[in-house]
């Protein structure tokens, strides 16, 4: 079933916060309310919400979902166990979607917190819960310990699923992007060399390089002249009278 047609038991909501020790069994853990919706047998895997820091499992609460989670994925093949969720996407599980949608980030900083994870130092607001809770984890084979690998290995089975789906992104991104490169000759960008930066308003590249070794022309203020001529009549000029000046204009002298 898609997630958004499947009901959820969420304990915060769940629970009558009016009569908290009867829907914690009253000393009784096999008739509390978290014991109860977990062996349902309607109910399909357990769902954990983590912040980066992984704060949920520092409550002992949490350290008994844990541990019944664990139980029922060896008793019962398609439980889907202990799903680690983040904001981005369920951290170890398969979307079906290459790449997936969960963020690296998230799934790197949750797994660095998980690596030390020590779940005998969880806590619960109530000290009688926290031992009681203790004394049933002790009671099982490897103890906390067995617990603490438990849940190292959803994030370790995370990371690996993250890095699989996110590498083939990878190399599907970078072939694209290498085809792209490619012109429908066979060459890349620029196999021909780097073109010239410089460029003149009004002139296309290949008069700009038909025209590069010939004189450069201005407008004078008498119209459009060669540069290289008005130079020459300029120097042809220098022995006039000194109150004169010459400039060279399309051939004929212009006096003033």
């Amino acid at each position: 079933r898609r997630w958004k047609h499947a009901p959820y038991w969420i304990c915060s909501f769940s629970n009558n916060q009016w009569d908290i020790e009867e829907e914690l069994g009253s000393g009784d853990l096999a008739q509390s309310s978290f014991y109860l919706a977990l062996t349902d047998p309607r109910t399909c895997a357990t769902v954990m919400l983590l912040d980066e820091e992984a704060k949920a499992l520092s409550r002992a609460w949490c350290l008994f979902e844990v541990l019944q989670t664990c139980l029922l994925s060896q008793r019962i093949p398609t439980f889907q166990g202990l799903l680690l969720c983040t904001p981005s996407g369920v951290l170890n599980k398969d979307d079906g979607q290459s790449g997936g949608s969960v963020s690296i980030d998230t799934a790197i900083a949750v797994a660095q917190t998980l690596k030390n994870l020590r779940l005998e130092e969880a806590a619960a607001t109530n000290p009688a819960d926290k031992e009681m809770i203790d004394a049933l984890v002790e009671r099982y084979p490897g103890k906390h310990e067995a617990m603490n690998r438990f849940v190292r290995a959803q994030i370790r089975n995370a990371l690996r699923l993250i890095k699989e789906k996110h590498n083939e992104t990878f190399v599907k991104l970078l072939m694209e992007l290498e085809r792209s490169e490619t012109g429908p000759l066979g060459q890349t960008a620029f196999a021909g060399g780097i073109p010239s930066m410089q460029w003149k308003p009004g002139t296309t590249p290949d008069i700009d390089a038909a025209s590069a070794s010939a004189p450069s022309v201005r407008r004078s203020p008498w119209g459009w002249g060669s540069m290289g001529a008005s130079a020459s009549v300029a120097e042809e000029s220098s022995g006039d009278s000194d109150s004169e000046e010459t400039m060279g204009c399309d051939g004929c002298d212009q006096r003033m």
